[in-house]
């Protein structure tokens, strides 16, 4: 494996993405590269940005020339190019450090471009995407392939390589000949990638995709934005020149026009279905005017023609024929109805087996927290300035003192809990516990449950009392529970569904802090108020023994309670935490929390995809917070079969 590669970023007006996306190039374990800067005539701190990159990196080439636009830009970019290879990196997306040379090893001699599956990072969240299977393609496969790279009968991109320029790695001289005709599309703003792509495939021999998501993060936050009136039309504009060029390409080379069809109905699809959900005045407006527009219908009927999906004939029958009202109702209201029965069906089966083991006054409680859970993402912006009126007084009384780090120390405790102890616990929790000790040998590690938390805690009696009537939920009990260990022993809470990869030591990050937990970009949304973001993970916490931070928490949970009887909402916890931070308890503990570049939640979305190596690159950037519910769905070769049936190789008894 050798040869260098030419990363070429197009770049217009993007400095908050450059630092990351830069770096996210230099830092390839791969480092026979070229990385080729093409400030396409921005107007930001771009060229000052890209400028002090070059002079730290002998492999930066920055060209600057005036706005011509992406396709313009790329061109310029291929033009410079002097590696054997090309790949491209859009200027707000990154990669991670194997990127560049997992695709490079799946290179062959007898094909000119590798595609991988990717992740969408939507706000930190990843999404990945998968390709249809491992494949090296050929021949007449490969023919097939260029005729059908758009479609494949569903109504979606094709999954066999993707559109985009972005997830793949070529050969130089395909690509260089490509931007000779792709020239003349440089007025083509929207599905100049599939045009690319397209052309790309007549200039090739073969190809080679990779259905795992290799380490491509593509920046979709900005797309969630609501789109205007005007914004709308113009894209619909640049959605009709796409299709006509595209159209065009493929009349001149005597094939079938349906995948130009199928690119329109992709790109206005994309504005279509998120008005429906945010707009339904601009989503009826659009709806009735695509139901006059030929080409649009054109692909509605091609689709139908292609596929026998019931769902797909459903989608092509209600957007050519239902009022516009009945059609967002079927796709929204009534999949929100059935969400909603689910939940009442699970809900009552728990239900009643509560009520057989524990009788009718627990089970009164029961129903309330449940439904606090069910509803507790409606009433954070409800209750966060309730619980703020309520407790400032307890934190502010505190903000002008901080943790004497002498008489607070870092003890080895890691903290553990399952109510009804880990011998009986499930099968998920067991498997996370063993990466704990796998990863921690070095920390006594205490398994807490309902016959020993006493121990270890002086929680107030009458709480105790309280929920051991069932008028404290286990989950708000846990939460107590946390604080209140950290307070008396000092040391680490996981939360015994949280799965490690490898060992992150947030006892080591406690050298100069009285706490610590862990960011990563999704918390910063997962909570906001006033001004202030999320940048903890409760479920994942140190503190030093006594910390003033820990201190404060745990008075608090006691003193609201004994005022208030009840802890008002499930995400009480988080809420306190707002306060903490808004109030800047304890020398503003919570503004220096150990920031990982991660999805905590990866592995819980992907537990019942097909197992794939390709996730763990992921799974090991930061611990992995599962559900113990999660029963695996009965699939075969899953990453749940993988990673919590199998075990760990060097499993060990938790007893």
């Amino acid at each position: 494996m050798e040869g260098k590669i030419s990363v070429i970023v197009p770049i217009y007006n993007q400095e908050q993405y450059l630092n990351k996306s830069i770096s996210s190039i230099i830092n390839q374990k791969y480092d026979n590269l070229e990385i080729i800067l093409i400030n396409d005539g921005s107007t930001d701190s771009s060229i000052q940005i890209i400028d002090d990159f070059a002079l730290t990196d002998s492999r930066i080439r920055v060209f600057s020339k005036p706005n011509g636009g992406l396709v313009d830009a790329t061109i310029y970019g291929v033009n410079q190019a002097t590696g054997e290879y090309i790949a491209f990196l859009d200027p707000d997306d990154y990669i991670g450090p194997l990127y560049l040379w997992d695709l490079l090893s799946q290179m062959d001699d007898d094909i000119d471009f590798v595609a991988s599956g990717f992740y969408r990072n939507n706000n930190g969240q990843f999404i990945p995407v998968i390709l249809s299977e491992d494949i090296k393609i050929v021949g007449e496969q490969f023919q097939k392939l260029r005729e059908h790279y758009l479609l494949d009968g569903k109504i979606d991109f094709s999954d066999k390589i993707f559109i985009s320029r972005w997830n793949k790695l070529y050969r130089t001289n395909v690509v260089k000949a490509v931007v000779e005709t792709f020239f003349n599309y440089r007025e083509v703003t929207l599905g100049e990638d599939s045009i690319f792509t397209y052309l790309v495939l007549s200039h090739s021999r073969g190809c080679k995709a990779i259905k795992g998501p290799k380490d491509y993060f593509y920046n979709v936050g900005n797309q969630n934005s609501m789109m205007v009136s005007n914004t709308i039309e113009r894209h619909m504009e640049k959605s009709k020149l796409a299709y006509n060029s595209l159209k065009n390409l493929l009349v001149n080379e005597g094939l079938s026009t349906k995948q130009a069809y199928a690119l329109y109905f992709f790109e206005v699809e994309s504005v279509f279905e998120r008005l429906m959900k945010t707009d339904f005045e601009q989503f009826r407006k659009l709806y009735y005017h695509l139901r006059k527009d030929e080409v649009y219908t054109t692909s509605l009927k091609l689709f139908r023609n292609l596929s026998y999906s019931a769902r797909t004939w459903i989608r092509v029958f209600g957007r050519l024929y239902f009022p516009a009202f009945l059609y967002s109702y079927i796709r929204l209201k009534l999949k929100s109805d059935l969400k909603t029965i689910k939940l009442f069906l699970d809900n009552t089966r728990f239900i009643f087996k509560y009520l057989v083991k524990n009788g009718l006054v627990k089970t009164r409680y029961q129903i309330k927290f449940r439904r606090r859970r069910d509803n507790n993402f409606k009433e954070i912006n409800k209750y966060l300035p309730i619980i703020d009126s309520r407790v400032k007084e307890i934190i502010t009384s505190y903000t002008d003192r901080k943790t004497e780090l002498d008489e607070c120390p870092v003890c080895n405790n890691i903290f553990l809990f399952w109510w009804d102890g880990f011998d009986t616990a499930p099968e998920l929790v067991k498997a996370c516990t063993e990466t704990v000790y796998k990863y921690y040998p070095d920390c006594t590690i205490h398994l807490i449950d309902k016959n020993n938390y006493r121990k270890f805690t002086d929680i107030d009696s009458i709480i105790l009392t309280d929920f051991e009537k069932g008028k404290i939920s286990i989950q708000v009990f846990s939460d107590i529970l946390r604080f209140n260990l950290l307070k008396n022993n000092g040391g680490i809470w996981i939360d015994s569904t949280i799965m490690f990869f490898n060992k992150m030591d947030l006892l080591k990050n406690l050298n100069n802090k009285p706490i610590e937990s862990l960011e990563f970009s999704s918390t910063r949304y997962f909570m906001k108020y006033e001004k202030y973001n999320c940048s903890w993970s409760g479920y994942f916490f140190a503190s030093r023994k006594g910390s003033l931070f820990v201190k404060v928490v745990d008075e608090v949970f006691r003193e609201y309670y004994l005022k208030y009887k009840d802890y008002s909402t499930y995400f009480f916890i988080d809420m306190i935490l707002m306060m903490c931070k808004k109030y800047g308890l304890d020398d503003n503990a919570l503004d220096n929390i150990h920031f990982a570049d991660g999805d905590m939640m990866l592995m819980l979305r992907t537990l019942g995809d097909e197992y794939n190596k390709c996730y763990l690159s992921q799974y090991e950037a930061v611990p992995q917070k599962l559900e113990w519910r999660y029963k695996g769905k009965g699939k075969k070769n899953t990453n749940y079969c993988h990673y919590i049936q199998d075990g760990i190789q060097d499993r060990r008894s938790v007893t």
